[in-house]
């Protein structure tokens, strides 16, 4: 089923899988975008006292932020799902 943007209904539930629906409708909405986080997710972090226990990513969609995750926390302690 194609996304309905003016759909009241979130994303999630019209597909699982919508962020690749998101990305075909629009791929130059996706540029830089695995650059940013690599260059500004740990800057973030630092801001934020993390807890210890498992670092949880549900939803990895083509898994480049929980690889992020994984190098900033270690792999043991970080969990994804795809969903």
């Amino acid at each position: 089923m194609t996304l309905d943007l003016n759909s009241g209904i979130d994303f999630i539930d019209q597909d699982i899988r919508y962020m690749n629906q998101l990305f075909e409708m629009n791929p130059p909405l996706f540029t830089g975008w695995q650059s940013w986080f690599e260059a500004n997710l740990q800057a973030i972090l630092d801001v934020h006292t993390i807890p210890a226990g498992k670092v949880v990513q549900a939803g990895t969609w083509t898994g480049a932020f929980y690889r992020e995750l994984q190098s900033i926390f270690g792999a043991p302690r970080c969990v994804g799902f795809i969903l």
